[in-house]
C-alpha cells in the first residue's frame, strides 16, 4: 500500500506535468517549434533579397507566429513563390498542431473533473471537515455544520460509496456549501488519505449502511474507520456515531473525541413527555438545527481567572443575554517530562530507564482530559483551563470572547467526551 503521507506531499503541478507526459504534450510542443524555427528560417531565406526589401530574422519568427496563430496582421507578407510555399506549409501544419496542443490540454483537465465527479480525485483542501460514511442524518449533520460554523463554513468532503445521482442529490440541498467527494470504503487509510484527512479539521463517522454494508455491521464499521482515521491523523478531531452504546468502548480505545449513540435519550424524552408537560419540547427543541438558541462555547476572558462562576455567569447575562449553563474543564495528560526534574540527574535516568524496561507506554497519549460541571456552584473559583458553555440566542460579533461550539453531530443521539 502506498504510503499516505508521501502521496499527500506531491504536488498537484507535478500531477498535472505528469498528465501532460503521459498524453505527450511536450513532444507535440517540440514539433510545433521546431516547425517554427524551420518556416523562420526558410522564409528569411526565401525573402531577405526580394526586390521589396530585406528583412531579418526575427521577422521571419514574427511572421510564422502570427500565420500559424491565424492572426495575419498583414505587415509581413510573403512575394517569392517558396516564401509563399513555405507560407501555405505554415499555415495547414500549424492548424494541426496548435488543435492537437489545445486538445491535449482540455483532455488532462476534463479528465481530472471527471474523476473529481467520480469521487477518483485527491482533496488538496486544508482545514477542510470530513463526513465518512452516510445514513439518514447525514443531511441534518451538514444542516447544523452550516448552521454552526455559518458565516466561513469549511470545505465538506464527503467519503462514502453511494452512486453518483445520490450525492448530486445530497449537494442539491446545499448549493451555498462547497463540497469535495471521494468515492470508497472509509475504513481504508488509502481512501482517507485521497480526503486528505491528516490536514482537516475534524472527522465526522457516520453509522453507515449504505451500498453492500448491513445495518447490523455499522457499528464495526464505525471502529475500523475511527482507527484508521486516528492512525493517520492522531491530531484531527473525530467523532463517531454508533448504534449500539456497548461498543463506546472500542472508540475510547482509539482515542475517539466525541461518541454519539443514536437514539440512546429518545426513552428520556419519551418519559418526560409523560410526566412533565414543556420539558420534552424543551429538549427537542435544542437538539433542533432550525433553534435560534444555541449552546456556545466561551473563551474564559484572563481577568476572570480566580473569579467566581457567579461573576462570570453575570458578565454574560449582562453583555450578551446569554445563561451560563456548564463549565469545561480541560488539562492536559501527565508527560514523563513533568514528574522528572529540570536538571538531568542519575535519578531521572534511573526512573526512565525502568519505564522503559517495563514495557508499557504511559506517556504516550497526548490527548487533554475533559469534564463538564452542569450548573456548577456559584462560588466555583474559576482556572485557566476552564471555559464556559452558554446558550444564546445570536452569534455574538467580532471580538467577542464567544465562540460557537463545533457541535459535529445533530439529532437526536448523545454526545459523550472522553
Amino acid at each position: 500500500m502506498d504510503n499516505p503521507d508521501k502521496r499527500k506531499s506531491s504536488n498537484p503541478f507535478r500531477e498535472v506535468y505528469k498528465a501532460l507526459r503521459d498524453e505527450r504534450f511536450f513532444q507535440i510542443v517540440g514539433l510545433f517549434t521546431g516547425m517554427l524555427l524551420l518556416a523562420s528560417l526558410g522564409m528569411f531565406l526565401a525573402e531577405h533579397r526580394s526586390v521589396t526589401g530585406g528583412q531579418g530574422f526575427l521577422d521571419s519568427i514574427w511572421w510564422a507566429l502570427v500565420t500559424v496563430t491565424t492572426v495575419g496582421y498583414g505587415d509581413i507578407v510573403p512575394k517569392t513563390i517558396i516564401g509563399r510555399l513555405i507560407g501555405v506549409s505554415v499555415m495547414i501544419s500549424g492548424l494541426v498542431l496548435v488543435s492537437l496542443m489545445t486538445a491535449t490540454i482540455a483532455s488532462v483537465f476534463v479528465s481530472r473533473k471527471i474523476k473529481e465527479g467520480k469521487g477518483l480525485e485527491d482533496v488538496r483542501d486544508r482545514g477542510h471537515i470530513v463526513i465518512c460514511g452516510w445514513n439518514e442524518n447525514g443531511i441534518n449533520v451538514i444542516r447544523g455544520l452550516q448552521r454552526q460554523l455559518a458565516p466561513r463554513v469549511p470545505v465538506i468532503v464527503l467519503v462514502n460509496e453511494l452512486p453518483r445521482e445520490e450525492v448530486d442529490a445530497i449537494l442539491y440541498h446545499f448549493p451555498e456549501l462547497e463540497f469535495r467527494y471521494v468515492r470508497g470504503n472509509f475504513t481504508k487509510e488509502e481512501i482517507l488519505a485521497r480526503a486528505n484527512i491528516t490536514r482537516a479539521r475534524a472527522a465526522v463517522i457516520l453509522a453507515d449502511h449504505t451500498g453492500p454494508h448491513p445495518p447490523e455491521k455499522a457499528d464495526e464499521r464505525t471502529i475500523f474507520g475511527a482507527m484508521a482515521v486516528k492512525s493517520l491523523a492522531p491530531k484531527v478531531k473525530t467523532c463517531a456515531e454508533l448504534r449500539n452504546a456497548e461498543n463506546k468502548e472500542h472508540l475510547r480505545r482509539a482515542n475517539v473525541d466525541e461518541i454519539v449513540v443514536s437514539g440512546e435519550h429518545n426513552a428520556l424524552i419519551l418519559a418526560s413527555a409523560a410526566a412533565a408537560t414543556g420539558l420534552s419540547t424543551l429538549m427537542k427543541r435544542l437538539l433542533d438545527v432550525e433553534e435560534p438558541n444555541k449552546l456556545w462555547r466561551a473563551r474564559l476572558p484572563e481577568r476572570f481567572v480566580g473569579r467566581s462562576v457567579g461573576e462570570l455567569a453575570q458578565h454574560f447575562q449582562d453583555k450578551h443575554s446569554a445563561i451560563l449553563m456548564a463549565v469545561v474543564t480541560e488539562t492536559q495528560a501527565m508527560r514523563l517530562e513533568d514528574i522528572l526534574s529540570s536538571d538531568a540527574t542519575a535519578i531521572d535516568d534511573f526512573i526512565k530507564r525502568k519505564f522503559e524496561e517495563s514495557g508499557k507506554d504511559y506517556f504516550t497519549s497526548s490527548k487533554s482530559r475533559v469534564s463538564i460541571q452542569i450548573n456548577p456552584p456559584r462560588d466555583y473559583l474559576l482556572t485557566k483551563n476552564d471555559a464556559a458553555l452558554v446558550l444564546g440566542r445570536e452569534k455574538p460579533g467580532e471580538g467577542s470572547i464567544i465562540e460557537k461550539s463545533f457541535d459535529l453531530v445533530a439529532g437526536t443521539g448523545r454526545t459523550e467526551g472522553k
